[in-house]
Parts: structure tokens; C-alpha cells; sequence
């Protein structure tokens, strides 16, 4: 009976371990001013995209999305936490002051970001570029 036990164990952990490794990975891209139209992935003729439509065509494309928002700050925010951009209160104050550590403009440390979502779900999260939240 022991030995059924211990069978089913290492079976069960091995099966959480085949589905670990089979879970995609993810790159979330955005880009400021940059329109849809405007990667030969998606049909722009007079200038070549090949490395993104290279991941285009290897993942998942939107073709009807719109910007949270009209400039950079919230439409980051809101794409980061999943809320509409006035609910985060980011973008909409003066702007922020980069000499103070303490400041208590940005995004609110309480807020629930994407990267925290993935993760508390085993995956390891990376930011390149613009933050300013």
C-alpha cells in the first residue's frame, strides 16, 4: 500500500512538472505612437518589420485594441494594474519631481500590477524602458 502511495506521489509531481514547463512565455510590448498599421505584420508595405513579425507570427496579435489613454503616463499605468487610467490617479497631477525619493506621486505601491499577478503565479517578470509611474 505504501509503495501505491508513493507510485501516485511522484506520478502527481511529475505531471505538475510536465505542465509547469509547458506554460508560454510571455512579451508584452507596447510602444508610444505606434499604430497597428504600422508594422509589415500587419500590412504597412513601405518599410520592413521582420524581427516583430517574426513574433507576431508566433504569438498572439491584437487587430481592435485601443490606448487607455492619450498619453504615455496612464495608458502605462492602466496597461500595468488592468484599471482605467483615472483610477489610477497617474499622469493626472503635476509633474513628478525625480529629485525627492519619497514622493508620493506615481503609481501607488498598493496598486495590483500584472507583474505581480505572473509573478505569484511562478513566472519571472522583467521591464525594459520607460517606467515614469
Amino acid at each position: 500500500m505504501l509503495i501505491k502511495r508513493l507510485l501516485l506521489c511522484l506520478f502527481s509531481f511529475s505531471f505538475i512538472t510536465v505542465s509547469a514547463q509547458t506554460r508560454p512565455n510571455i512579451i508584452y510590448m507596447m510602444a508610444d505612437d505606434l499604430g497597428y498599421a504600422d508594422l509589415s505584420s500587419y500590412g504597412r508595405k513601405d518599410y520592413k518589420t521582420p524581427n516583430l513579425d517574426e513574433l507576431a507570427s508566433q504569438g498572439t496579435r491584437f487587430i481592435s485594441a485601443y490606448s487607455g489613454g492619450p498619453l504615455c503616463t496612464p495608458t502605462r499605468a492602466s496597461l500595468m494594474t488592468g484599471r482605467y487610467p483615472a483610477r489610477t490617479f497617474v499622469g493626472m497631477q503635476e509633474p513628478l519631481d525625480w529629485t525627492k525619493r519619497d514622493s508620493s506621486i506615481g503609481l501607488s505601491p498598493d496598486q495590483t500590477s500584472i507583474a505581480t499577478l505572473l509573478r505569484k503565479n511562478g513566472y519571472e517578470t522583467f521591464l525594459v524602458g520607460k517606467w515614469h509611474l
